[in-house]
């Protein structure tokens, strides 16, 4: 096969590759072809199409953005793939490199894609532009938003169109307008083109676990984040948003060591990929879960890495997932001037940027740096009118806290609704803490309803199933807990259900049944 027809070949695999779940196996394979000699256009679609599987698959920022660079001079009679690439640029944001900077590549795609009559392409664009004026919090991304709404009428049908909502409504629920993250994610998921790509439709629902998450819909939660797991393996973004679900969970069910695990990696991932708008909500939880294993000096660790992550990208609008958790931390080690520093930068750098959740995180944190109920009080409303009802009972329990160390009965009422909050939420671990303090003070609360975790009988759960996959492959307990984003002692407490319910005697013979089971039936029981 000549090097011209191993291009053309190779370019038509990439464009096929790119529409499924596992556009990283073929990375390898294309990146080596460009090495041949090949024709300029060749060339430069095949650079373009490796940037954009390294993008979907989390690998190399750097790479992606040196080959969407070089591809574009290659691409002189492709001004539509010149505008995928500039995009590509605007949303790979060079470590160190100004906010601007991004800005202005999406500014020249923008410019281009109207040279082109190509309405897919079109609407894609602006979506990928929203997004990233969603995580910069520049509120011209409504314009962008409206545009590309009046194009697809807000039923999008092609996968372009469904892609672009997606951009926009997973950028919408990380900043905090979760009507526009509703409404963009459950367009998207409902267009044909979904139904027939698994890619995007695995994209979609992780976008909407994330926003039943952050707006407390927790009522079968779980089971979804356990569904979706296996299929966003090897899709980073999405992998990141349903681990950062399932660890957000964790810690409220009382999972801390899992909680912590999985955080930490979520936020490891984030800053790899710079995916800068994840990591306060990452850290958030993460650092929550270190200060309650009592390290004070992990949990400052974890703010360091937050501040580290604003300094290199400046993604601002999302901060107030993580400011309560940072000024906890650092009241807790006696850091107040720290704490009181961090949130005077908070305030300034939010002032001008479209960010819903700033003034309930800021009062939440002059709550604490003051020791006011009225800011937590404040902070709890703030929390509400955006839907963020985890949050907001959160507030409400630290004001009822002072105010019934002050001997103000409303702080009864309070905590009674904190309590309820964490109830419905199935927040067993936050509820028990609110409860304690119910007691300490003798707040009468009504009887607990106690609900169960959904069952699987003798059949192995989804995460039962993956830990016993990546068993029969021979990995180890240190190894599945690293490829799962969970601590070892759970990999160790799913084993042993596993070996259970398919009455195992020993790894050996669970590796057997395993590997029986899969060449039998084509998969496990």
């Amino acid at each position: 096969m000549t090097g011209e027809l191993r291009g053309r070949v190779a370019v038509k695999l990439g464009w096929a590759a790119l529409d499924t779940l596992h556009a990283r196996e073929v990375i390898a394979l294309l990146d080596h072809l460009l090495d041949d000699d090949l024709a300029g256009p060749v060339r430069g679609e095949l650079r373009f199409l490796v940037a954009v599987a390294l993008g979907q698959a989390g690998q190399d920022p750097a790479r992606q953005r040196e080959l969407f660079m070089a591809a574009i001079s290659d691409l002189q009679d492709r001004p539509d793939l010149r505008a995928w690439a500039l995009m590509g640029l605007g949303v790979t944001p060079r470590p160190g490199g100004p906010i601007s900077e991004c800005v202005q590549w999406l500014n020249q795609a923008l410019e281009l894609v109207d040279e082109v009559d190509d309405r897919l392409l079109e609407v894609f664009v602006l979506g990928k532009a929203g997004s990233v004026f969603l995580d910069i919090g520049d509120p011209s991304w409504r314009g962008v938003a409206d545009r590309m709404l009046k194009i697809t009428g807000g039923s999008p049908q092609q996968r372009r169109e469904a892609n672009a909502h997606y951009s926009v409504g997973i950028s919408a629920c990380y900043a905090g307008h979760f009507d526009m993250a509703e409404s963009m994610l459950t367009s998207g998921l409902r267009a044909s083109a979904v139904q027939q790509n698994r890619r995007l439709e695995v994209m979609l629902r992780s976008g909407l676990a994330l926003l039943r998450y952050c707006r407390g819909s927790w009522n079968g939660l779980r089971g979804e984040v356990d569904d979706l797991l296996a299929d966003v393996a090897h899709y980073a973004t999405s992998r990141m948003d349903i681990e950062l679900v399932g660890g957000g969970l964790d810690l409220a069910y009382g999972a801390v060591d899992d909680a912590h695990e999985r955080l930490r990696r979520v936020t490891e991932l984030a800053v790899e990929i710079g995916a800068y708008e994840v990591v306060p909500v990452a850290v958030g939880g993460w650092a929550r879960a270190t200060l309650a294993r009592g390290d004070r000096q992990g949990a400052l660790h974890c703010v360091g890495v937050l501040l580290d992550a604003l300094d290199v990208q400046g993604l601002w609008p999302s901060v107030g997932w993580a400011l309560p958790s940072a000024v906890e931390v650092w009241a807790a080690a006696d850091e107040h001037e720290e704490a009181r520093r961090f949130t005077y930068r908070v305030e300034r750098e939010l002032r001008d940027l479209d960010a819903p959740l700033a003034s309930a995180a800021l009062c939440y944190a002059r709550g604490v740096l003051d020791g006011r109920a009225d800011e937590f009080v404040a902070a709890a409303e703030e929390y509400t009118k955006v839907s963020a009802p985890y949050e907001a009972a959160r507030a409400n329990e630290r004001a009822a806290g002072l105010l019934l160390a002050d001997g103000d009965v409303r702080g009864g009422s309070m905590l009674r609704d904190a309590v309820a909050a964490y109830e419905r939420l199935g927040a067993r671990w936050d509820h028990d803490r609110a409860a304690g303090v119910a007691r300490w003070h003798g707040v009468a609360l009504p009887a607990r309803h106690r609900g169960g975790r959904q069952g699987y009988g003798a059949g192995l759960s989804p995460r039962e199933r993956q830990v016993a996959e990546l068993a029969t492959a021979g990995r180890t307990n240190k190894e599945i807990a690293q490829a799962l984003f969970v601590s070892t002692k759970t990999v160790e407490k799913h084993l042993a259900a596993v070996m259970r319910k398919l009455q195992a005697r020993s790894r050996t013979e669970l590796v057997h049944l395993l590997g029986r089971a899969a060449g039998k039936d084509g998969g496990f029981p």
